[in-house]
C-alpha cells in the first residue's frame, strides 16, 4: 500500500507471518477451551470430578477422584449429604428422584432403566434396581430434559403403576404440576416412558397396583391426549382416581400417547378435563397458574370417531367430564385455542 502526498512518495511494506499447518504435537502451559476437545473423533464437552455415576455420557470423562468418589459413595450406602446440598443448589441440572413402594416381595424384582438427554446433546442413563426403596441423583447439562424408559412387570400377581412428575421446586405443593403422568399395567406387560420439556425436579414412581382378583374390573384403554394450546396447559384426571399426583399435565405442545389400565369397578367413570395459564420465565421456570386465561376447546375421541365437544371459558374455573364405560378401547382428547 502507499500514501502520496506534495508528490511525496512514501511505500509502506507490510510483513505476515508465514502460516504453517497444525503441527502433531503441541507444548504449552496452559490450553484453554471454551467448547469442546475432540479425541480420535469423538466430542468431549465435559470432565467429571464430581463422583455422581449419573453424569456419565458419550460426551464426558470422569477425574480419578471422581471414580473414587463414586466407589465411595456406592459402598457407603448412597449419596452422601454434602453432594446433596451440592445438588439442590445448582441450577443446571435435572434432580431426579425414585421411589418403590410396595409389600416387600415386589422390589427386589424390579431393575429398569432410565434414559436421560439434556438440551445440550448430553446423555445420562441410571440403572435402577428394586432393592433400594428410594434412590436420589443428579442428571448433567442443560435444560429442559427428556425421558425415556421401559419398565416391565415381572411380577405374576400383580398389577404395577409408574407415576413420573416434574415440578419447578422441590418444595411445591398442590396439584398444579409442570408435566405428570401415570400409567397402570398387567403382569407381563411394559410400561414405555417417554417425556420432555423437564426442568428442575421430576419424581418416579413404582407402586404395587390391585391384585389379579380383581382382573374383572381392569379394562385396557389407548390413551392419546394432545395439548394443542400455545399458552395453557391441561390437567386430565382419570376415572376412579382420587390422587391428585396420578392425574395427566401437559404443557402447551406436549402430548402423552400410551396404553393404561383403569378400574372400572362401578362399571363406569369419568375423564375430567380442567385448564390453567402456563408461563415460562425468563429464565426458562415453567410457572402454571389457575385459572386458565384463554378460552380452549376439548374435543373427545371414542373409538375413532368424535364423542363430544366443550369450550372452557376463560377465567370462569370450567371443566369437562367424559363418561366412559368398558366399550371404549380409544380414548382420544385434543385441546386447542380457540
Amino acid at each position: 500500500m502507499f500514501w502520496h502526498k506534495k508528490n511525496i512518495l512514501i511505500w509502506v511494506v507490510v510483513l505476515l507471518p508465514m502460516l504453517g499447518v497444525a503441527q502433531t504435537t503441541v507444548t504449552a502451559n496452559r490450553v484453554i477451551i471454551k467448547d469442546s476437545l475432540s479425541l480420535h473423533g469423538k466430542w468431549i464437552n465435559r470432565i467429571n470430578s464430581d463422583g455422581i455415576p449419573q453424569i456419565s455420557g458419550e460426551q464426558t470423562i470422569s477425574s480419578d477422584a471422581a471414580m473414587k468418589a463414586y466407589i465411595d459413595q456406592v459402598s457407603g450406602g448412597g449419596i452422601s449429604p454434602t453432594e446433596l446440598a451440592k445438588m439442590m443448589k445448582n441450577p443446571d441440572v435435572l434432580e431426579v428422584k425414585v421411589g418403590i413402594w410396595d409389600k416387600g416381595s415386589v422390589s427386589p424384582m424390579l431393575n429398569f432403566t432410565l434414559n436421560f438427554l439434556s438440551s445440550d446433546g448430553i446423555k445420562s442413563t441410571c440403572n435402577v434396581y428394586g432393592k433400594y426403596a428410594g434412590d436420589y441423583f443428579t442428571v448433567y447439562g442443560k435444560p429442559p430434559f427428556s425421558l425415556y424408559a421401559t419398565i416391565p412387570n415381572v411380577t405374576a400377581d400383580s398389577t404395577l403403576s409408574v407415576l413420573v412428575y416434574s415440578q419447578e421446586r422441590a418444595t411445591s405443593t398442590g396439584t398444579l404440576q409442570n408435566y405428570n403422568n401415570f400409567v397402570l399395567f398387567k403382569p407381563g406387560d411394559t410400561a414405555i416412558i417417554n417425556a420432555d420439556r423437564l426442568r428442575g425436579y421430576v419424581t418416579i414412581g413404582v407402586r404395587v397396583g390391585v391384585r389379579p382378583s380383581l382382573d374383572n374390573s381392569l379394562i385396557y384403554i389407548n390413551e392419546k391426549i394432545t395439548n394443542h394450546s400455545s399458552s395453557q396447559s391441561i390437567y386430565v384426571t382419570k376415572p376412579n382416581n382420587s390422587n391428585p399426583y396420578n392425574n395427566l399435565a401437559l404443557m402447551p405442545g406436549q402430548e402423552i400417547s400410551q396404553r393404561h389400565l383403569l378400574q372400572n369397578r362401578s362399571g363406569y367413570g369419568s375423564y375430567r378435563i380442567t385448564a390453567a395459564t402456563f408461563f415460562e420465565a425468563p429464565g426458562g421456570e415453567y410457572l402454571p397458574s389457575y385459572p386458565n386465561s384463554k378460552a380452549v376447546r376439548c374435543k373427545v375421541y371414542r373409538n375413532g370417531s368424535l364423542q363430544s365437544t366443550k369450550d372452557l371459558t376463560a377465567y370462569m374455573d370450567d371443566s369437562f367430564s367424559i363418561p366412559i364405560d368398558a366399550t371404549w378401547k380409544d380414548c382420544e382428547i385434543v385441546v386447542e385455542d380457540i
